[in-house]
């Protein structure tokens, strides 16, 4: 049996407390678990819960995948579209505004860079 974990109220995941080097650390739970079930997530990697619950932390819904794809699957619309958004249904209005507000942002970002360039030519 593993050290208890414990949910941060400004948190959506649950993390442990282990001793790491001589010292406390606060570590994430899904990837304390995974790490003892399969060891050390390889650099660049990411745990990724699979039904996108992050307090379902059972060992058969993680998954390890790149930081690429992992992004990807949340905020690049997402490669499962039959699932839902993080969060309980009354935060999906502020989660669709956000996703709304970070790609209008990108756009104006990716126009603002366009609309200086000149070709010689």
């Amino acid at each position: 049996m593993g050290p208890k974990p414990y949910k941060p109220t400004d948190s959506r995941y649950e993390y442990v407390k282990v001793k790491i080097g001589g010292a406390w650390k606060k570590v994430l739970y899904h990837r304390w678990l995974w790490e003892q079930a399969y060891g050390k997530i390889p650099a660049g990697m990411q745990v990724h819960h699979k039904d996108e619950n992050p307090t379902n932390n059972d060992i058969d819904n993680l998954e390890v995948v790149d930081a690429f794809e992992h992004n990807s699957m949340h905020h690049l619309g997402n490669k499962y579209p039959s699932r839902k958004p993080h969060g309980p249904e009354p935060n999906r209005k502020a989660w669709t505004t956000r996703k709304a507000r970070s790609a209008s942002k990108h756009n104006e970002t990716n126009k603002s860079s366009c609309e200086g360039s000149t070709t010689n030519g």
